[in-house]
């Protein structure tokens, strides 16, 4: 129902969601990877920019549907989105960088 009406839901809703879902913060019996992916480009949408945390959980749930090269394209374009902000979190970007070392 979320994305029947994504504006209703908002961006960081879908995105925290599909975080959720895709880096294991909520413990699921059998996690919607799929859903996760749907959930993230909705969010992306909605901002009308790429989310670099939005970006990660994307990722890692190609990774988790066994979609290797996506995720790895995926990833690096967060990385790089992450290494263009100003005043760039160094812990946050090795975060960023140690998903692609996987």
């Amino acid at each position: 129902s979320l994305l029947t009406d994504p504006k209703k839901a908002g961006a960081s809703n879908l995105g925290g969601i599909a975080q959720n879902i895709a880096l294991g913060y909520v413990k699921m019996a059998t996690p919607d990877y799929a859903l996760a992916i749907d959930l993230v480009q909705a969010a992306g949408k909605l901002e009308g920019k790429e989310n670099p945390f939005y970006l990660l959980a994307e990722a890692e749930a190609h990774y988790k549907l066994g979609h290797k090269d996506k995720a790895v394209s995926v990833i690096t374009r967060a990385i790089e989105l992450k290494k263009a902000e100003s005043g760039v979190n160094e812990r946050q970007l090795k975060m960023f960088e140690d998903k692609l070392k996987l």
